[in-house]
């Protein structure tokens, strides 16, 4: 629903919660595959370990894929916690 600001239309959208974020990801032939939800990346990285952290991701608002150690500081809080891009994607 679009807010009016200073005589500007601004979209704006619910947050989501972490685990209903939608997530794309580069496969092994650099083919994106997605989207899927948060749940669903978090258990392919507990049956790809230990390469999971190396794999690139990227939400739906991203032009680029991050690899997942650089969004979060442990793969157990990967798809868990919301991702480090403010300091990556500003």
């Amino acid at each position: 629903m679009p807010k009016s600001r200073g005589g500007s239309a601004v979209q704006t959208r619910p947050a989501a919660a972490c685990h209903e974020l939608s997530w794309y990801y580069l496969d092994e032939r650099s083919e994106e595959r997605g989207p899927l939800l948060a749940s669903a990346m978090l258990e392919m990285m507990v049956e790809e370990r230990p390469q999971s952290a190396s794999m690139l991701v990227r939400l739906p608002e991203w032009d680029r894929h991050f690899p997942v150690y650089t969004l979060w500081r442990t793969a157990i809080s990967a798809f868990l916690l919301p991702p480090a891009w403010t300091d990556l994607y500003g």
